[in-house]
């Protein structure tokens, strides 16, 4: 992993760097490393691998927004994974309710979300966008300022919490009620890992 010891700032012109010079001079190149963020900028195809076996492979954006396993989902970024219960066309039951989605893999065991992906609306001022689906009211149990934008924890009925990541200029505090969207569009079905 040869830019594990640079400072974060020139990490990021260095990855910019060598991804550009391979581009320029048409190499195929293999990459190991450890950091999920730089194998999504420098690869054009990533092979995911856990115990010495090949688990998924794919562009950086395909394993990104629509891994297949868990072990895809969690590796390469954040994800909210959530178990499936049952199934019924695009529609499954989980610990949190019932969740439609766009996307289904006939034998799919759970659902996973991107923090990012997540959407938060103050309780006060949220709007019945998609009838209700994907719609659930929780508790803001946590709000950390990160620079570009917010770490939230948030609280459902249950006690099943979730992060979320909303941009730094929404005013949010710790004990607010809110109302958080799940959009179907960007629930990922996943299946247990196993061998690619």
């Amino acid at each position: 992993e040869p830019l594990s010891n640079l400072d974060a700032k020139l990490r990021e012109q260095m990855r910019v760097e060598l991804r550009d010079l391979l581009k320029r001079v048409g190499m195929t190149a293999i990459y190991v490393t450890h950091d999920q963020e730089e194998a999504l900028m420098l690869s054009d195809r990533i092979a995911l691998m856990q115990g010495g076996r090949l688990i998924e492979s794919g562009t950086p954006r395909s394993l990104y927004l629509e891994p297949t396993t868990v072990f895809g989902a969690t590796f390469l970024g954040a994800a909210e994974v959530i178990a499936v219960t049952a199934r019924h066309g695009n529609r499954v039951d989980t610990a949190i309710g019932a969740l439609q989605l766009e996307r289904v893999l006939p034998d799919l065991t759970h659902v996973a979300i991107r923090p990012e992906a997540i959407v938060i609306e103050p309780a006060a001022g949220a709007s019945p966008t998609n009838d209700g689906i994907n719609r659930m009211p929780a508790t803001l149990t946590s709000v950390v300022f990160s620079g570009r934008h917010q770490q939230l924890v948030l609280e459902l009925p249950g006690g099943r919490r979730l992060n979320a990541q909303v941009d730094a200029t929404r005013p949010f505090t710790a004990g607010d009620a809110v109302v958080v969207a799940l959009p179907p569009s960007r629930l990922m079905p996943l299946l247990e890992d196993s061998a690619a």
